[in-house]
């Protein structure tokens, strides 16, 4: 299917669906389950691979049909839509932050931490590159559209970004920066997602929402060459020698390996996925791909609840994939009414 200056695109809301339902299995699993299945370790495993990636490269493209490549005359109004986007996920991550701090804030020091991002509790972090790559873009559009205007350009930027990112990392700075740093370039100590190494996948996501906004070819034709050249860069793991930062797995920060193989399942999931988009029953994935933010964040809270106060935990397949469930239907069950009573 083509998409040529289609406001909305649903394959890539059928992608954040099908990433947001392995993202909540994968941390109902690492909450709850204390059991010893190679099954669900599996999918806890594949979901932390390419949940993030899969979120970030859609980001990327629907910043660019969103507000990227949106004529001059309708900047100003997409800018203040975006800006408000900005607000709610500032105010999500605050939220989430809080939540999940229950307990160990002892003194206004531990509050002040948390605010100006010194401490970031553990499953909150996931919101910042979406928060600071959206500020990029709000202040200062033009120079991104440039980085993307071309595949060369947007390949060129992105090993710049990811060599520069590893470049900051080897040097493993402490002090007070630290914590800052390892936002922007990642830390041997802090578990982040670190914004100059995440750059290729969400530099790639502008390009390619560049592709099928304004050209309007077909989405699979677009897809074939990503997943040949992704195919052969996570092949490398296997065959060549171990360099890292290269073609190691590595997750913290990634390696060019890791990031491949969650954009490879991305592309492999846009490609599938164009078959049937028009089904009726591929809907509830792009109801889920649509609230895919809010179900992050109200999953994330019911966790830490649980966690804090009930810790509930259980070594039952069955009682795992109800909790799934449950808590996948709950989080969009929230969403989904909040925003019935906001736009009522």
């Amino acid at each position: 299917m083509q998409y040529k200056n289609k406001e909305r695109i649903p394959i890539l809301d059928i992608l954040r669906g099908i990433a947001v339902a392995l993202m909540v299995l994968a941390h109902t699993i690492a909450f709850i389950y204390v059991g010893n299945s190679s099954l669900l370790a599996f999918f806890m495993d594949f979901g932390n691979t390419v949940c993030f990636t899969i979120f970030l490269f859609t980001s990327g493209a629907s910043s660019y049909i969103a507000y990227t490549g949106v004529k001059e005359q309708d900047w100003s109004i997409k800018k203040k839509s975006l800006a408000k986007r900005l607000g709610g996920l500032i105010t999500g991550y605050y939220f989430v932050a809080f939540i999940s701090s229950t307990g160990n804030i002892e003194s206004i020091q531990d509050i002040l931490k948390i605010l100006f991002l010194i401490e970031i509790p553990g499953y909150t972090e996931f919101l910042l590159p979406f928060i600071l790559f959206g500020t990029i873009i709000l202040s200062g559009r033009n120079p991104i559209r440039k980085i993307v205007r071309t595949f060369p350009s947007t390949l060129i930027f992105s090993i710049f970004f990811f060599v520069l990112g590893n470049t900051v990392f080897d040097l493993n700075i402490s002090g007070g920066m630290q914590p800052y740093i390892s936002i922007i370039a990642g830390s041997d100590s802090l578990y982040r997602f670190p914004l100059l190494q995440y750059s290729p996948v969400f530099l790639l996501g502008l390009y390619f929402g560049k592709l099928i906004n304004r050209k309007g070819h077909s989405i699979r034709t677009i897809s074939i060459p990503y997943i040949l050249t992704l195919l052969i860069l996570v092949s490398t793991h296997f065959i060549t020698p171990k360099i890292y930062h290269l073609n190691t797995f590595d997750r913290w920060p990634p390696s060019i390996a890791f990031l491949s193989a969650g954009l490879l399942v991305s592309f492999f999931m846009i490609y599938f996925s164009s078959y049937f988009e028009e089904y009726n029953s591929i809907k509830p994935l792009v109801k889920l791909g649509k609230t895919a933010l809010g179900i992050y964040i109200w999953h994330d809270i019911i966790l830490q609840i649980n966690a804090k106060v009930f810790k509930f935990e259980t070594d039952s397949h069955f009682l795992i994939l109800t909790a799934f469930g449950t808590i996948l239907l709950v989080s969009f069950g929230i969403v989904t009414l909040y925003r019935h009573i906001r736009y009522k």
